[in-house]
């Protein structure tokens, strides 16, 4: 046999063994990819029709929530009052005595809502503060105490319990007013 075949079939092997390789390897890896991909695509789909429809089922109890949320009615001044009657009633619930109570002004915190604020001093005691703070922040529509200083009263006097002068600010959410 001379060189130029011995060449020839061993380019025709190489060939013949590429090709099996491709076959044996390549092309059920390559099945495996598509497969997949089409897998992943399904699953995308489902993925994208349960959230459509999450979302759907989900927006009236967002809007709910959100409702309850915000004070009435959306007037800050009323909005105010109603926060000074609800913290005037949670402080004669919990035992504690309102000293002085004053609203502040109304100030918007993104392009649909505004927080109301309400600045107040009381004696309370250590278990009627804590059960004031869980009765605020607890309720709805919801009111967030952002600033709380409690202090003992000056001259050591030794109540049982002891009474706390608390300082406190809290906030209440309305609807912005539309400009």
């Amino acid at each position: 046999m001379s060189p130029l075949l011995h060449r020839i079939l061993a380019v025709a092997l190489m060939l013949g063994a590429l090709i099996l390789a491709s076959l044996g390897v390549v092309r059920p890896v390559w099945q495996s990819f598509e497969r997949l991909g089409a897998e992943a695509k399904l699953l995308a789909e489902q993925i994208d029709r349960f959230e459509a429809g999450l979302s759907n089922r989900e927006t009236p109890n967002r809007i709910r929530i959100a409702e309850r949320a915000l004070l009435e009615p959306a007037d800050p001044v009323l909005a105010g009052a109603r926060l000074q009657e609800t913290l005037r009633g949670a402080v004669e619930a919990a035992g504690g005595e309102l000293r002085s109570v004053t609203p502040g002004r109304a100030e918007a915190i993104s392009s649909t809502l505004e927080t109301v604020p309400v600045s107040a001093q009381l004696t309370i005691t250590t278990l009627g503060l804590q059960s004031l703070l869980h009765a605020l922040e607890s309720a709805r529509p919801y009111v967030v105490v952002d600033r709380l200083q409690v202090r003992r009263p000056p001259g050591g006097q030794v109540d049982s319990p002891p009474r706390l002068t608390v300082s406190l600010r809290l906030h209440g959410l309305i609807p912005a007013e539309e400009s």
